[in-house]
């Protein structure tokens, strides 16, 4: 796994699902898809979801009850 770029890791679990794992490029999960998937296909839909739409997202600060800028 030795690489400079983000990635998703897609493997089986324990139960025998499928699920991913967001690695940043100094190999740190920094996201996992949350649940199992019976279909590998649906589990490579959620992880090419997330990469879509996470350069749009913006970070909300729950303490302060604002959005970062």
């Amino acid at each position: 796994m030795a690489t400079e770029e983000k990635f998703f890791w897609l493997y089986k679990d324990d139960k025998g699902e499928w699920r991913w794992r967001l690695y940043a490029g100094n190999n740190k999960i920094i996201a996992d898809s949350g649940e199992g998937y019976v279909d590998k296909a649906k589990a490579v839909y959620g992880a090419k979801l997330v990469a879509s739409v996470a350069t749009a997202a913006g970070v909300y600060n729950s303490i302060d009850k604002k959005w970062e800028q």
